[in-house]
């Protein structure tokens, strides 16, 4: 099963389980009006309020879900056309066999600097992207600057993500919170392990 085929899948169990919640929701709510009254004191059951919560929070949580699944299509797609792809073809197997921010590594970006302003300009989980680096940055985009830097850890031989997040605490001013955040994410994730285990 492709993984689109899952996420339909799976986005249309939680439009079914919110759908349920919410006639239940609206069943346990008229139930609660049409209760009586003692010593002037509506006898209140909270499950009703709680699962209007549940709702509103799944109902936001896909939301975000689903523009994250648009960024998970859409990633880097600016390297397959003019001008980044002719820059990519000749860089990229050489990055390969640097370490990440190197002198060296530093050097062939530099080589395909034009390419570079393109990616970022275009590609919003670039700090770059923003006028004020990170800080204009949303989770949204955090979310997917991690997933980034976590596969492009993976083509380097020794790529290594903790590093890769030390080096860009500095790059680009990271917060101590921020930096623990990514970190705690990361550990969540389990991509923390080096290649081969």
């Amino acid at each position: 099963m492709s993984d689109g085929m899952a996420s339909d899948r799976g986005i249309r169990y939680w439009q079914t389980e919110c759908k349920r919640l919410r006639e239940e929701n609206i069943k346990l709510r008229e139930e609660r009006d049409a209760s009586h009254c003692k010593g002037g004191v509506v006898d209140y059951d909270s499950k009703a309020d709680t699962l209007e919560h549940i709702h509103n929070v799944s109902r936001l949580l896909h939301e975000c879900i689903a523009l994250l699944l648009v960024r998970a299509n859409e990633h880097d797609a600016s390297k397959l056309r003019p001008p980044e792809k002719e820059a990519f073809d000749r860089v990229t197997p050489l990055l390969r066999d640097t370490t990440y921010g190197s002198p060296e590594y530093r050097e062939h970006l530099q080589s395909i600097q034009p390419a570079i302003d393109h990616h970022n300009w275009v590609n919003e989980h670039h700090p770059e992207h923003w006028v004020h680096g990170i800080m204009g940055m949303s989770l949204i985009d955090l979310v997917e600057m991690l997933c980034d830097w976590k596969a492009a850890s993976l083509r380097h031989a020794d790529g290594d993500l903790r590093k890769s997040i030390e080096i860009n605490r500095e790059r680009f001013n990271m917060s101590p919170q921020l930096v623990r955040i990514l970190l705690n994410t990361a550990e969540r994730m389990q991509w923390l392990t080096t290649k081969g285990e």
